[in-house]
């Protein structure tokens, strides 16, 4: 592993309809030592929490398009705005960001499987990806936009990291399989940024 990692960052309803990662962050943060290491912090957020309350997937607008770096510094009202820029306040700047690697855990319902988006092609997304390929054959990895500073999605907030997409599973539905599955992606996450 190139990078030392001092932080990491677990994100769980973006989406407050898209139980998987609503339910893994419950779990854990019920249960730090699941995810707690000595060789780094890590930090479990909940990110939307009216819209869990609701099961909805935003109030007013989807927050995994509220990150972009001009509607973080102009102050735009509104809901997840705000939740936006206090996510942002936590994990970022996007420029020196506070978190090296996040893993933001979304489902969906289009049949994708287990899928990785990692965050940037920096070559510590393509390796920490090919350790998972290694864990999980069934593990997908999908290399399409890559977050930049103008990006507007969570996983832009640092480079390292990725989106962790599971799916076919209905909005506001628990799939036992699928959240299993992803707990165990996490987990070799968690340890690949340990230094397994």
């Amino acid at each position: 592993m190139p990078k030392q990692i001092h932080r990491v960052a677990i994100v769980g309803g973006t989406h407050g309809n898209e139980l998987t990662g609503v339910y893994l962050a419950k779990k854990f943060l019920a249960n730090p030592e699941l995810v707690g290491r000595s060789s780094f912090e890590t930090t479990v957020l909940l990110a939307n929490p009216e819209a869990i309350r609701l099961n909805r997937r935003y109030v007013d607008r989807d927050l995994n398009r509220c990150f972009g770096q001009a509607d973080l510094d102009n102050g735009v009202a509104g809901y997840e705005y705000g939740l936006a820029r206090g996510i942002a306040a936590e994990l970022g700047p996007k420029d020196s960001p506070r978190v090296d690697v996040i893993f933001d855990l979304h489902s969906t319902t289009s049949n994708m499987g287990l899928s990785i988006m990692p965050s940037s092609y920096d070559g510590f997304n393509f390796q920490f990806a090919a350790y998972l390929m290694t864990l999980f054959p069934e593990v997908r990895i999908c290399c399409g936009m890559q977050c930049n500073q103008d990006a507007p999605m969570l996983r832009s907030l640092s480079p390292l990291g990725c989106t962790i997409e599971v799916g076919a599973v209905a909005q506001g539905i628990v799939d036992a399989d699928l959240m299993a599955r992803t707990e165990r992606i996490v987990m070799g996450g968690i340890g690949f940024c340990g230094g397994v």
